[in-house]
């Protein structure tokens, strides 16, 4: 396994609002992904999304991106 230090983020999806992201991560964590988070929120000022405010994206080391994607393929496909 590589050193963590030298792994690359990747974008794994962006979703809308904190519920979707919430929902998200407790999916990756719950299966030993750790990810990052980017949002355009204001803060938590807004709760809710607006033209593509509120948008967050989800980044996960690159050497986990296809076992996140399978975990939320098969999330998707529970529902």
């Amino acid at each position: 396994m590589k050193d963590e230090k030298d792994t690359k983020l990747v974008e794994l999806t962006s979703v809308q609002g904190e519920m979707e992201e919430n929902l998200v991560i407790g999916i990756l964590e719950g299966e030993g992904i750790n990810a990052l988070v980017k949002s355009d929120r204001a803060g938590g000022a807004l709760p809710f999304t607006m033209d593509g405010m509120g948008k967050v994206r989800i980044y996960v080391r690159e050497d986990e991106l296809e076992r996140a994607r399978e975990l939320l393929h098969e999330f998707e496909g529970e529902q």
